[in-house]
């Protein structure tokens, strides 16, 4: 299988674009990985829950299915971590 790191990235640049960054990772429940990313360097960060064939982000217009992924795959993910922008 694709390691978690490698995959958090194509999920991201594939749904945010090329420009988007990794802020913040940690592993979720199974391979789940959750965390923070900016769609642009500097620009806001934006929380998300990947799992291996799908990847959902805090602001999509989904709020009620990235909630409960957050709650199933990551449930101590709930607060932005230390220098998170």
């Amino acid at each position: 299988p694709e390691p978690a790191d490698e995959r958090v990235m194509r999920q991201i640049r594939v749904q945010a674009g090329r420009g988007a960054e990794l802020r913040y990772s940690e592993p979720g429940q199974r391979r789940a990985v959750c965390g923070y990313m900016g769609r642009r360097p500097g620009g806001p960060a934006t929380a998300f829950v990947s799992i291996p064939n799908r990847i959902l982000f805090s602001d999509d217009p989904l709020p009620t299915e990235f909630r409960e992924m957050r709650l199933r795959y990551c449930p101590g993910f709930t607060g932005a971590p230390a220098g998170a922008r």
